[in-house]
């Protein structure tokens, strides 16, 4: 009796399996690099936003937040005048 004898298919399982892993490694390092440049190119606080915001309302770009602000202002504007001068 021979038990030295190994499947022919088992030996391909394993090295593709061993390709398999390698390339999953090099990907997860490749998503960790991407993830650490992305974090270092664009992570930003809550100052950096709210400063953007005011900017953006100071120098008058064209953005949704800048048309919202000046839909209260007209909307503020409105209501002061007829504060001011009610129906008699």
């Amino acid at each position: 009796m021979d038990n030295n004898k190994v499947d022919p298919g088992d030996k391909t399982k394993i090295k593709s399996l061993k390709r398999d892993v390698n390339r999953i490694s090099t990907i997860k390092k490749f998503r960790n690099i991407a993830n650490k440049l992305i974090l270092e190119n664009y992570n930003s606080d809550k100052d950096t936003i709210h400063r953007k915001i005011a900017n953006d309302i100071v120098y008058n770009e064209k953005s949704h937040i800048v048309a919202v602000f000046k839909d209260y202002l007209i909307y503020d504007d409105t209501s002061e005048f007829l504060k001011r001068y009610s129906f008699k």
